[in-house]
């Protein structure tokens, strides 16, 4: 998901210019499954025991089963995909209401490929101006280097990476 234009700068730096739609990097939620897992596996669910006498019983065990088989192996992926896509639209929908209706600012970025401490970022209201406000720090770079500001947008901090 790199996006964006690499220049040059006159220093022989390489940097990459883009306007970016989240100003932080995505949860790690691998966290909190491994957590969930464990705390499933402690509550002993399946150690109970079922006892069923004769061939009634054993119908109604296959039927059971068979009917758990239908609902783990169709219905729970089927239920499971309609929420992710229910909440997919949910998040993009509030995203798209945020930078559109209450006029969250981009951010445009340059980060310096080759020694990350010289990256810069500004805050710019509204996707076209965040768009020019783009050409303007590649040109910017291209020409002298980073700018300490723009015509659009105020100076921010770029987020750094949680790995």
């Amino acid at each position: 998901m790199r996006t964006g234009r690499v220049i040059t700068s006159p220093d022989g730096d390489r940097w990459r210019v883009r306007r970016r739609w989240l100003d932080r990097g995505l949860p790690k939620l691998n966290r909190s499954f491994r957590h969930g897992r464990r705390e499933a596996a402690d509550s002993g669910f399946l150690d109970g025991t079922f006892a069923f006498e004769g061939l009634a019983g054993t119908a109604v065990a296959l039927v059971a089963i068979a009917v758990a088989v239908v609902v783990v192996v169709v219905l729970l992926p089927l239920i499971g995909v309609a929420l992710e896509l229910v909440l997919l639209v949910l998040l993009f929908t509030s995203g798209l209401f945020g930078r559109v209706v209450l006029r969250r600012p981009w951010t445009v970025e340059a980060i310096d490929l080759d020694d990350g401490e010289r990256s810069v970022a500004f805050a710019v209201k509204g996707f076209g101006a965040a768009g020019n406000a783009a050409e303007e720090l590649a040109g910017t770079i291209a020409a002298s280097g980073p700018p300490q500001q723009l015509t659009q947008g105020t100076r921010t901090t770029l987020p750094r990476p949680t790995f």
